[in-house]
């Protein structure tokens, strides 16, 4: 499930309600201290698993003096989850709106049409030290600093958090190719303590199973430990049933 705090404004939940359906949900998402409410986060994934604070290019450029740092503080006193920082560029036509935060910026020396979000605010704010200071701080409290283009990208972003994505393998969530076994190997595979590693290894020293069978009968008892105690219990110890 996906929460969107109630104070993000109106174009944002229409876009996460479109792409989302039911999974996505508004709600308050932050807590009381004593008689006051602290908003905390923009979006919550799941029942507390991860708290994502959005900042835009501009949201970034205007609050990096004090708003900020005052938002680090409060996701380190309430967040108990997985923290994350976006910082979401600002799309083209925006370049050109008046009304926009980039208006007052000569157009000629500050074309940030093809910049990353991050990129974006070092060309504008002319500060390069204070920005990666600022990032290495979000890594030192624990708290992921990622960009994203724009909404959209943002939104991609919170599909995958809610689908898992950073506590599943990357392999199994994008695998290269799917892995073929051979028979051998997947009988191997089903005795305790060997899996698909070891049964590759002893396919490949032995050749095939036959081979792996009876390698393990003609080894003395005594030497017959581990694996190869596990191999003799599943294959020789017990006489083959045959089912007519």
């Amino acid at each position: 499930m996906i929460y969107g705090d109630i104070s993000e404004k109106k174009y944002v939940h229409e876009l996460m309600k479109k792409k989302f359906g039911d999974e996505y949900e508004r709600k308050e998402l932050g807590t009381k201290d004593g008689d006051e409410f602290i908003r905390f986060a923009d979006f919550e994934i799941g029942e507390g698993r991860a708290f994502i604070e959005r900042k835009t290019a501009a949201d970034f450029l205007s609050s990096r003096r004090d708003r900020l740092y005052k938002q680090l503080d409060k996701m380190d006193k309430y967040v108990s989850g997985r923290k994350i920082l976006i910082l979401e560029g600002t799309k083209r036509d925006f370049f050109s709106d008046s009304k926009s935060f980039f208006s007052n910026y000569d157009k000629r020396s500050h074309d940030l049409r093809g910049l990353s979000p991050l990129e974006q605010c070092v060309d504008i704010a002319k500060n390069t030290a204070w920005t990666y200071s600022f990032m290495r701080e979000c890594f030192m409290r624990d708290i992921w600093f990622l960009q994203t283009i724009d909404l959209e990208e943002t939104a991609i972003f919170l599909d995958n958090m809610n689908e898992g994505f950073d506590e599943t393998p990357k392999l199994r969530l994008i695998p290269k190719r799917i892995a073929q076994f051979s028979t051998a190997q997947t009988i191997l595979a089903t005795v305790p303590k060997i899996g698909k590693v070891t049964s590759g290894k002893l396919l490949g020293e032995h050749g095939t199973l036959d081979n792996i069978i009876d390698y393990v009968k003609e080894m003395p008892a005594a030497e017959r430990t581990g694996i190869y105690q596990n191999l003799y219990d599943a294959f020789c110890k017990k006489p083959r049933k045959v089912i007519r």
